[in-house]
Formats: C-alpha cells, structure tokens, sequence
C-alpha cells in the first residue's frame, strides 16, 4: 500500500499548495486519509475531556454545587 507523501496536521495548518495536492487525490485515498483524520481528532478531543481541558489547555470551570436540590433528594 502506498503512503502518502505528505504529514497530515489536523490543526488545519497546512499550505495551499498542501491542500490543493489533498484535493487531487483519488476519491478513495481521500475517503482514507479524512477517515485518519477524523480517529484522530476523535480521539483527541475524548483525551482532552477526559483530563478535563478546554481547547485552549485550560481546565474546565467547576461545577456549581447545589445544596437545594441534594436536600430534596435526601428527603425521599
């Protein structure tokens, strides 16, 4: 199976000439290649709110707790 000849950045830096080659690929290297890409960007973001980071690397505002709504509940 052939690779590709160029690195794929899923941050969507990549150069116009870059993106004119991705645009002349056959149909199914394409299909391909988006389907790596998507995995990946899949698998990134399950990571990320799994450490609980925003997209910029900071972390998530925490929860407001609420005392109403667990003393209604303990009440049965």
């Amino acid at each position: 199976m052939a690779r590709s000849t160029f690195d794929l950045d899923i941050r969507g830096l990549l150069g116009a000439e870059e993106q004119l080659a991705l645009l002349n690929l056959p149909h199914q290297l394409r299909r391909r290649l988006l389907n790596n890409v998507s995995k990946r960007v899949r698998s990134a973001s399950r990571q990320r709110i799994r450490n609980q980071q925003n997209l910029d690397g900071s972390p998530f505002e925490a929860r407001k707790g609420s005392s109403k709504g667990k003393k209604k509940m303990e009440a049965g």
